[in-house]
This record gives C-alpha cells, structure tokens and sequence, in this order.
C-alpha cells in the first residue's frame, strides 16, 4: 500500500478535533487520563489500523489502498 504519511496523521487529528467538539469532553478526559504517544510515534501499521476503527480508510491518501 502506497499512503501519504503526513496526510493520515492530518486526517486523525482532525477527527480528533471533530470528536472533541461534536462529543464533549469524554474524548479529551479520556486522552488526558490514560495518556497518549503521538501520532508521530506510531508505526505505519497502527496509523492504518487507528484510520480502520475510524472509518477513516476509504479516503484518499495520496496514493491507493
């Protein structure tokens, strides 16, 4: 699979932030309570797999699934 790696990470920051704010603070509180590694930090089978969980994986990415 080719993807645009910068791309996803945009895509599940913004999902993030669309979370937050459609949801309340259970989204946050629950990032703040447990903690979390950073986007940057993940490999590029756990971004594809958070995209996945998401629904997030029928966009586009820059390249094909």
């Amino acid at each position: 699979m080719s993807y645009n790696r910068d791309f996803c990470i945009n895509e599940l920051i913004m999902n993030d932030m669309n979370t937050i704010d459609n949801d309340g603070g259970w989204y946050l509180s629950s990032i703040l309570t447990d903690g979390f590694k950073g986007y940057n930090n993940f490999t590029d089978e756990e971004l594809m797999q958070e995209l996945r969980e998401r629904d997030l994986s029928l966009r586009p990415y820059g390249g094909k699934e």
